[in-house]
């Protein structure tokens, strides 16, 4: 079983794929630039994110600064050739109040998944979370499970949603 996921993983990197990580300074998305790091099966990965941060990393992974609120309109283009993302998307209530809570984790990750895929993203993982529902009594389930909802009507070739607890 190792050997046939080595293949894979040796198959996957001669195939030149790039991607990008949204979300990158919180704790899933730094562990999952960490792993990308060090795995290096992507010939190319683009950080998106409010601000830049010190991170040690190789040559391939760069960081672009995007202003979310108009990811469509002005960042659009820095999805062009990259054709997996990666969306670690996600605030609490606590810390951005209820409409920044709302804004972060639908709203930006709806607009990623459009940009990326309008931009030929055919691979899309979102992390969302356990107990996501669009019809939830819960602010937190609901928009998680809105964020799930939008994310789907993209159209995406493949699309991962991962419900950590």
């Amino acid at each position: 079983m190792a050997a046939n996921a080595e293949q894979n993983m040796e198959r996957f990197k001669g195939e030149n794929h790039s991607a990008f990580v949204v979300g990158y300074t919180g704790e899933v998305g730094k562990a999952l630039v960490k792993d990308l790091n060090k795995l290096k099966i992507f010939k190319r990965v683009v950080l998106l994110g409010r601000r830049e941060v010190t991170l040690d990393v190789g040559p391939e992974i760069e960081q672009k600064v995007v202003n979310f609120d108009k990811l469509e309109e002005e960042h659009a283009d820095l999805f062009t050739g990259l054709d997996v993302g990666f969306c670690c998307l996600g605030t609490t209530r606590g810390r951005a109040g209820k409409e920044g809570f709302v804004k972060v984790d639908r709203d930006y990750v709806l607009a990623t998944a459009r940009a990326s895929k309008a931009a030929g993203c055919q691979q899309f993982s979102l992390v969302s979370s356990t107990g996501a529902d669009s019809n939830g009594m819960l602010l937190y389930t609901q928009t998680k499970g809105e964020a799930e909802e939008g994310t789907k009507k993209v159209g995406f070739d493949r699309l991962s949603i991962y419900r950590p607890a």
